[in-house]
C-alpha cells in the first residue's frame, strides 16, 4: 500500500470516527418515518437508534479514557455491601412469597420485587470485593432468573407454548414405540430428532408429570448452561464485571425467555451448542479437544433443527469473513492493532466447509415425500419467495410488509411502543457499545466479528422481513441469536459508561436506564400473556386454568356426544400434554363466530365472555379478529346450561 493510499484511508477513517454517531441517528429517523407513514409500528426501535446515538454524542468526550480492568468504588465500605445484600434477600424473599400466593395472575408488585432483586445485583457488581463474590453474584442472578422462569412456567396447569406440545408428543411416541416416528407423524423432525430423543430419555428416567420433566430438562438446564457459557466467554474477552452484567442481561432477554420457557422448541438446544462453539473458538490454546468439540456441536445442531442451524451457519460464515477482513485490513494493510486485549479467534475455513457440506448433505437425504428432499423443498420455497417479491414490487400488488403493517396499525402508538420496550432499551445500550467499537480503540477481533454478525442478523430479520423474506424465514426465531450479540455490546457500554464517569448524575442516569431495561424486559406482554400489566390489548391468554380443564374433562366423561365446540384459543396440542386430567382424548371442534353450523354441545369460558372481541396474531404478521358477541347471545338464549364452574360453562341443545 502506497503512502498516498494509506493517507487517504486514514483520512476516511478519521471522518467516519468523527461522524459515526450520525449513522444510527439517521437510521432511527428512517424507522420512525416508516413506523408513522408505512405503519410498521417499530417506534421503540426508532427511538432506540436515535437515543443511542444522542447518548454516545453526549458522552463522546469521555470515551477517550482507558477502560479499567476492574472498578471498585468503595473497597472498604462493608456497609454498602451489606445493604445491597439485605435489599436482595428481602426483595427476593418477598417475590417468592408473592409467587406462592398468586393464582394465575402475578401482581405488579411481584414484577417490581424481581426488578429490585436484579438491580441490587447490578449495583453490587461494581463493588465486588474479591473473586469469591463473583460466583456469589452469578449464583444470585441464576436463582432470580430461575424463580422468574418457574413462576411463568407453572403459572397455569398446562405447559406454555404451542410447538412444545408437538415435540413432546413425538418424544412420547419414541418412549412407547422405541423408535422415532416417520415423516407422516413427525414431519421433518423424523430426521432432526435430537431434542425428542433427549426428552424421551428424560421421560423414562425422571419421575413426575410431563411439565416437571420439561422444566428440569430444558428450562433449568438451558438457563444454567447459557449463563455459565456467557460468563466464561465475556470474562475471557473483557473482564469479570462485564461478564456478570452480560449474564444479568441474557437472563432477562425476552426472546431467549420465549425460546426457553414460553415456546420451547429444538432451537433451545441449538442455542446452547452455538455458545459452546463460541467458547471453543476464543480459547488461545488451540487444543485438538476444542476443535473436536466444535465438530461435534455442528453435527448435533444439524441433527436438532433446520432453521436455527442455518442461522448459526450464517453467523459462523459472517464471523469468518470478518476475521479475514480484520486480519487483512487492520493488521496487515494498516499495520495497527487497536486493542490491547486482542484475542485470536480459532475459526477456520475448513470448519465452514465442513458445516456447509454436512448441512446440505443431510438436508438432501431428508426425504419428505417421494423424490422430494428437504433441500429441494427449501430451494423451491426460496425461488417462490424471490419471484413473489419481484412480482409484488414490479406491479401494483401490495408490498410484502402489508400484513405486518395491518397488524401494527390495529393498535395505537402506546401499545406498539410498550410492546417490546425492554428489548429496545437493550438495543439502545448495544448501539452505544457498537459505536464505541467502531469509533474508538476497542476494535478487538472478537468485538469486530460480533459487530458484523449483529449487522447481518439485524438486516436479515428486519430489513429482510420488510422486503418479503419473512415468508421464507420465521423472523422471530432468529431474534434470540441477535439479542445474544446485543447483550455483548450492551454490557460493555453499560460498564464503560459507569466506569469512566465520576459525575453522580451520569451514574444515576445509567442506573435509571438499567432499572427500566430490567422492568420492561421482565414485563414484556408476549412473555406474560396471562398477567400482562400494560399493552393488554395486544396479547391474549393462550393457556388454560384448572377449572377450564376440569370442564373439558367433565364434558369428556358425561356428554353422550364427546364432540364439544370450543373457542379458537382451545386447541388439541396443549391438551395432549396434560397428564393429570383425562382431556387428551376429548374431541373438540372450534366454533366460528359467523358459522351457521348447529352444535349440540358448546363450552364457553368466562375469559371469552369477558373478551368477546379477540384479535389473534399469526406467525407472519397475520391478524384475525373474532367477535363472539352474537354467538354468546344465541347460546345463552337457545341452549341449556348443564355444567358450570368459576371459569367455564357447558351448554347443550
Amino acid at each position: 500500500m502506497t503512502n498516498r493510499e494509506f493517507s487517504k484511508i486514514n483520512s476516511t477513517l478519521k471522518f467516519i470516527n468523527q461522524t459515526i454517531y450520525l449513522y444510527p441517528f439517521f437510521i432511527g429517523m428512517v424507522i420512525l418515518y416508516l413506523s408513522y407513514y408505512s405503519g410498521i409500528g417499530q417506534y421503540g426501535m426508532g427511538f432506540a437508534f436515535v437515543l443511542g446515538s444522542v447518548l454516545f454524542y453526549v458522552l463522546k468526550e469521555k470515551f477517550n479514557t482507558e477502560i479499567p480492568n476492574r472498578i471498585n468504588l468503595y473497597p472498604k465500605n462493608n456497609k454498602l455491601f451489606l445493604i445491597l445484600n439485605s435489599i436482595f434477600l428481602i426483595s427476593f424473599s418477598l417475590s417468592l412469597i408473592e409467587l406462592h400466593y398468586s393464582i394465575y395472575v402475578r401482581p405488579t408488585l411481584y414484577f417490581i420485587l424481581v426488578t429490585i432483586s436484579f438491580f441490587s445485583i447490578f449495583v453490587e457488581i461494581f463493588h465486588i470485593k474479591s473473586n469469591n463474590f463473583n460466583y456469589l453474584s452469578l449464583l444470585k442472578i441464576i436463582c432470580v432468573s430461575l424463580s422468574f422462569r418457574l413462576g411463568r412456567f407453572f403459572n397455569y396447569p398446562s405447559i406454555p407454548g404451542s410447538d412444545i406440545h408437538f415435540h413432546l408428543n413425538i418424544a412420547k411416541l419414541i418412549v412407547h414405540n422405541g423408535a422415532v416416528p416417520n415423516y407422516s407423524v413427525a414431519t421433518q423432525y423424523s430426521y432432526s430428532c435430537l431434542l425428542h430423543i433427549f426428552e424421551a430419555i428424560n421421560i423414562i428416567l425422571l419421575t413426575g408429570n410431563l411439565r416437571n420433566i420439561v422444566f428440569y430438562s430444558i428450562v433449568l438446564s438451558s438457563t444454567i448452561i447459557t449463563s455459565l457459557l456467557v460468563y466464561c466467554i465475556i470474562k475471557k474477552i473483557y473482564n469479570v464485571q462485564i461478564a456478570l452484567i452480560a449474564v444479568l442481561f441474557i437472563n432477562i432477554a425476552d426472546m431467549l425467555f420465549v425460546q426457553n420457557v414460553t415456546n420451547i422448541n429444538p432451537s433451545s438446544i441449538v442455542y446452547c451448542f452455538f455458545l459452546v462453539i463460541l467458547f471453543c473458538i476464543i480459547q488461545q490454546i488451540n487444543k485438538p479437544m476444542f476443535s473436536l468439540i466444535v465438530v461435534v456441536m455442528i453435527l448435533c445442531m444439524v441433527l436438532s433443527h433446520q432453521l436455527s442451524t442455518f442461522c448459526v451457519f450464517l453467523i459462523i460464515f459472517t464471523l469468518l469473513l470478518s476475521i479475514l477482513f480484520y486480519n487483512s485490513y487492520f493488521s496487515e494493510a494498516l499495520k495497527i492493532n487497536l486493542s490491547s486485549k486482542n484475542l485470536k479467534l480459532h475459526l477456520y475455513s475448513n470448519t465452514l466447509v465442513y458445516f456447509f457440506a454436512l448441512m446440505i448433505f443431510y438436508w438432501s437425504q431428508m426425504q419428505l415425500t417421494i423424490g422430494n428432499s428437504f433441500f429441494e423443498k427449501t430451494i423451491y420455497r426460496l425461488n417462490r419467495t424471490i419471484i413473489s417479491i419481484i412480482n409484488e414490487y414490479s406491479t401494483d400488488a401490495s408490498a410484502p410488509t402489508s400484513q405486518y403493517e395491518s397488524l401494527f396499525s390495529t393498535y395505537d402508538f402506546y401499545s406498539n411502543l410498550l410492546y417490546n420496550l425492554g428489548s429496545n432499551f437493550l438495543l439502545m445500550l448495544a448501539i452505544v457499545g457498537i459505536l464505541l467499537v467502531l469509533g474508538f480503540k476497542y476494535k478487538s477481533l472478537f468485538s469486530f466479528s460480533c459487530m458484523c454478525a449483529t449487522f447481518m442478523l439485524f438486516g436479515l430479520i428486519y430489513a429482510g422481513t420488510y422486503v418479503g423474506l419473512g415468508y421464507l424465514l420465521i423472523p422471530h426465531r432468529l431474534l434470540s441469536f441477535l439479542q445474544l450479540f446485543l447483550v455483548f455490546f450492551a454490557s460493555f457500554s453499560t460498564y464503560y459508561i459507569y466506569a469512566i464517569t465520576s459525575e453522580k448524575w451520569t451514574k444515576f442516569g445509567i442506573m435509571v436506564i438499567v432499572i427500566l431495561l430490567i422492568f420492561f424486559m421482565i414485563t414484556t406482554p408476549y412473555i406474560n400473556r396471562g398477567d400482562t400489566i400494560y399493552a393488554t390489548n395486544v396479547v391474549y391468554r393462550d393457556q388454560y386454568t384448572y377449572s377450564e380443564l376440569k370442564s373439558l374433562e367433565w364434558s369428556n366423561y358425561f356428554l353422550e356426544n364427546h364432540t364439544v365446540f370450543v373457542d379458537l384459543l382451545i386447541t388439541s396440542r396443549p391438551l395432549s400434554t396434560v397428564d393429570f386430567l383425562n382431556v387428551s382424548a376429548i374431541q373438540i371442534v372450534p366454533f366460528k363466530p359467523k358459522s351457521h353450523e348447529v352444535s349440540k354441545n358448546i363450552l364457553i369460558r368466562q375469559y371469552i365472555m369477558k373478551n368477546s372481541n379477540l384479535k389473534m396474531s399469526g406467525t407472519f404478521g397475520t391478524i384475525h379478529e373474532k367477535n363472539y358477541q352474537d354467538l354468546l347471545s344465541k347460546v345463552t338464549q337457545e341452549y341449556n346450561l348443564i355444567y358450570s364452574n368459576n371459569y367455564a360453562n357447558v351448554y347443550q341443545k
